[in-house]
Formats: structure tokens, C-alpha cells, sequence
């Protein structure tokens, strides 16, 4: 199932599965902004990460004596939430635990997600709740691809484009090696401590992993000083940026969370960037894209 949600400014396309973003499109001058899934290059959209971001050590976690294996950043995206709500300019999608995802992940969740549309802004608002017993433990992050618009026959890349960040940010992030996050940040030069120049080899390591960032917006835009669009991160602590080599879109997204290294535990309580959540407690989180 999928709805269009639409104001006099924007529209965009909405799946009931994995509650997935599929489209965002600017209607005075009919441009689409994200992504559209092509499976010879990638076939996502937009997709939920939870209840974990990344890859774990040696594919699983350990809680309360048990291991379970676990795949990579969870299972959302695969999952058909259920509709709860929606307007002409909003929805509201809710997915719950149930029997399939307690044998990977024995937590009872309720995970609400809801889009609407304010003037030339998309927000896009996450709610976790524990339904358990104990303590919950989790992470949740965005996964959004932005088309690029880029005019390959007049000798165009996506060395077009850039991204800004609100405020001066280390110059250092973390790749993935072997498919685990290093455990050393490697030097990534920003320009005037905020821009990152994006280039065809740029992602040739997969992704950028920025820590503890300070930004809490950022503008995706071109080398002519036009902006794409600009992305607000609530509160998200860090951000992965990525993209297949010299494709023309870029992942921009806000992460409560992040893969294993080499050096994490496999208990579950004991991970770096895990959220606990106490029994009956909502955790918060959004973002907004204005194009």
C-alpha cells in the first residue's frame, strides 16, 4: 500500500512497508528529490533502520544468556507497518512486536512513524515505546537518498555537489572495514571546517560515519551555491553519509546508533551507541527535509 500525501507546495509517496519514503517531488517545477530504488544500482528509497543501525560483531548479540543473530540494520525496512491514521497531508504508520521479530529480538516495541507536509518541508517523526517488562535496548536511524540532478552529457558528477553543515565539525570520521566500523577516525578534510565536496570516489570505502556531531542542519547543495535542499536532525548524535561510487544520489542520515567494531561486546547492554529505554518509557526523535 502506498499513499500520496500533498500540499499547494509538495507531494510525496509513502509505502506501508518499512513505512519507507519512496518519493518527495517540489510542484511548480515537478522535481523529484528522492530516490527512486533502482535495482541496478540500489534498490532503496528511504528504509527505517531499527531496532539496530549497522552491522554487528560476528552478526549477532548476546542478552541474558541467549545469542541471536541479527541482520543487517534490523528489520523495519522489510515490515509491513500497520496504518494508524491519515489526511491529505499526513499518515501515520505504527508496527508492533510480534511473534517473527521476538525470535531475533525478544523486546515487546510499539515503533509509530508519521509524515506531514508544511508548506515546502517534510517532516518525518519516530516514536519508540517499550511494551516490556525491563529495560529495552536499541538504536534508530534514517536512511533517506536524495536524487541528484546531474547532467552527465555535459560532463557532470556528483563532484557537483556538496554538503554543508550548520557548524564547524571535526575534520575526521569513520569508515568501515571488513563491514565493522573502524575502531581509529580517519581524516576527512572539510572546507572551512563545514563543507563536504563530494567526488565519483568519495564512498569507494562505503560510508562516511561522523560521531557526536555538533550541526543540527545541514544544506545539500550545488557548486553554483544553489541548495538542494536543507536536512534539520533533530537530535540525532551522529550521521552516515553515502552513496554507490558516482551514483547520482547521496544518503544523508540521522543516526541514534551505529555498527560494531572489531573491539564492542557482544552483550547487547554493553554496546557503544546502544538507547536504553526503561520498561513503559517513549523515546523521540524526527527530522526535516525542506526543498
Amino acid at each position: 500500500m502506498e499513499l500520496t500525501l500533498k500540499n499547494s507546495h509538495i507531494s510525496c509517496l509513502v509505502s506501508n512497508l518499512g513505512a519507507e519514503l519512496r518519493s518527495l517531488r517540489r510542484l511548480d517545477r515537478d522535481d523529484e528529490y528522492i530516490w527512486q530504488h533502482d535495482p541496478a544500482i540500489w534498490v532503496g528509497s528511504a528504509p527505517i533502520l531499527f531496532p539496530f543501525v549497522g552491522r554487528m560483531k560476528n552478526a549477532g548479540y548476546m542478552h541474558q544468556g541467549e545469542y541471536y543473530l541479527f541482520p543487517l540494520h534490523g528489520f523495519a525496512a522489510a515490515a509491513k507497518f500497520q496504518l494508524l491514521a491519515s489526511t491529505v497531508d499526513s499518515v501515520i504508520f505504527c508496527l508492533r512486536a510480534d511473534a517473527q521479530s521476538k525470535r531475533i529480538y525478544p523486546f515487546d516495541f510499539a515503533l509509530t512513524v508519521s509524515f506531514s507536509l508544511f508548506m515546502s518541508t517534510l517532516n518525518v517523526h519516530y516514536t519508540v515505546e517499550n511494551l516490556s517488562g525491563g529495560t529495552m535496548y536499541f538504536a534508530i536511524g534514517s536512511h533517506p537518498a536524495f536524487r541528484l540532478p546531474i547532467e552527465m552529457q555535459d560532463g557532470g558528477s556528483i563532484s557537483d555537489y556538496f554538503i554543508e553543515f550548520a557548524k564547524p565539525e571535526l575534520s575526521e570520521c569513520y569508515k568501515l572495514h571488513g563491514g565493522l566500523l573502524a575502531t581509529q577516525a580517519t581524516a576527512q578534510p572539510l572546507r572551512f571546517e563545514r563543507r563536504l565536496d563530494l567526488s565519483p570516489t568519495i564512498f569507494n570505502e562505503d560510508a562516511l560515519i561522523f560521531k557526536h556531531i555538533r550541526s543540527r542542519a545541514l544544506r545539500l547543495a550545488h557548486r553554483s551555491g544553489a541548495t538542494r535542499l536543507t536536512m534539520h536532525l533533530g537530535e540525532a548524535p551522529h550521521l552516515g553519509i553515502w552513496s554507490k561510487p558516482a551514483a547520482p544520489f547521496v544518503c544523508i542520515e540521522p543516526w541514534h546508533g551505529y555498527d560494531d567494531d572489531a573491539e564492542s561486546s557482544e552483550e547487547l547492554s554493553k554496546k557503544d551507541s546502544v538507547i536504553s529505554l526503561r520498561a513503559g518509557d517513549v523515546f523521540k526523535t524526527d527530522y526535516t527535509v525542506s526543498i
